[in-house]
């Protein structure tokens, strides 16, 4: 980006008119750009420059570099002091050619974060990346419930050492470095590799957590155990979440469907025919007994005993005392 500086202008407080040839300083061309008079207040000027930049912003098609110059333009004259050096020396009189941060930085703090989204309301603050990390678990824990410790390690900022300004950039996370060209002066930014353009720098240290991770009696298989912001640490982001899912084992004797255990059993075509009893270790320790009657005939892939439902009381079966766990034969 050029900026129109000559060798040999004084700057300000100096002397703008020391030379008889000196080429008067143009003071006009910011208020040209805005589309308003030298004299508009405050309140007119940001209002040309809302309606401009909406107009004019690359994400609606508008040309990069008018946008550019209309955001420089309202960044010295929303400026009372860079306002009042631009009246008397033009862009000459201000530091660095006036301005030279992120057009876009400056869009997005003056629309409150809506240029680029689209929406009100300031910037979403970012968030560290989650953690996920599978729980192993058994069918009989999913049962009864369980508490499980885990231990994690992440990495937080070194709070004896701090965050602290980065001196290379002065915490702006860019450097501008301005050349001369004959008679021009050209700006160049670039990312500041001290601080890899954050502004800031901090060191981070490793610290051991144990969680204590309780396993809710019925939990599924899937269930999620979130514990929030204990995932690594950023001082310009909110921290993540470590995230528990559990992970169903294969259990050897029950199989579950939603909120029911079932338990396969081959049988021999005498037990069938004449009856049979089934003794069951529940998931809890308890013993079960599953006994047809004599004479009462077991069909292949037969299932949904329930004795407690209707029609089936009278038959001589001992069971738990819940029967919210089904038992099926075949």
């Amino acid at each position: 980006m050029f900026f129109g500086g000559f060798p040999g202008m004084d700057g300000p407080g100096g002397k703008s008119g020391g030379r008889g040839n000196s080429k008067p300083a143009d003071t006009t061309k910011f208020y040209k750009l805005l589309e308003v008079d030298k004299s508009a207040s405050d309140a007119e000027i940001k209002k040309a420059y809302r309606k401009l930049a909406v107009k004019h912003h690359p994400d609606k098609g508008g040309d990069p570099e008018t946008f550019k110059e209309i955001t420089r333009a309202y960044e010295v004259l929303s400026d009372s002091e860079k306002r009042a050096k631009y009246d008397k020396f033009g862009e000459e009189g201000l530091e660095g050619g006036g301005g030279g941060g992120d057009p876009s930085d400056i869009f997005d703090a003056f629309f409150g974060g809506g240029g680029r989204r689209g929406g009100g309301g300031g910037k979403k603050r970012q968030k560290t990346k989650d953690v996920v990390q599978p729980l192993k678990v058994t069918l009989e824990q999913l049962y009864a419930g369980t508490t499980k410790k885990m231990a994690i390690t992440r990495s937080v900022i070194d709070k004896k050492k701090g965050v602290t300004e980065c001196r290379s950039c002065d915490g702006r996370g860019v450097k501008v470095e301005v050349v001369r060209m004959g008679p021009m002066i050209q700006q160049m930014q670039s990312t500041c590799g001290a601080c890899g353009g954050q502004g800031r720098s901090f060191s981070t240290i490793k610290e051991r957590e144990v969680l204590e991770v309780v396993v809710q009696k019925g939990s599924t298989d899937g269930h999620k155990i979130p514990f929030r912001e204990m995932a690594d640490e950023h001082p310009d982001a909110d921290t993540g979440d470590v995230v528990f899912v559990c992970q169903q084992q294969e259990h050897p004797v029950f199989k579950r469907k939603g909120a029911d255990l079932f338990v396969e059993k081959r049988i021999s075509l005498v037990e069938a025919l004449c009856g049979f009893s089934l003794d069951i270790t529940h998931l809890d320790g308890r013993k079960l007994l599953v006994k047809t009657a004599p004479g009462e005939i077991v069909r292949p892939m037969d299932a949904g005993f329930d004795p407690l439902a209707e029609g089936e009381a009278k038959k001589e079966w001992e069971v738990f005392e819940d029967s919210d766990c089904p038992t099926s034969t075949t």
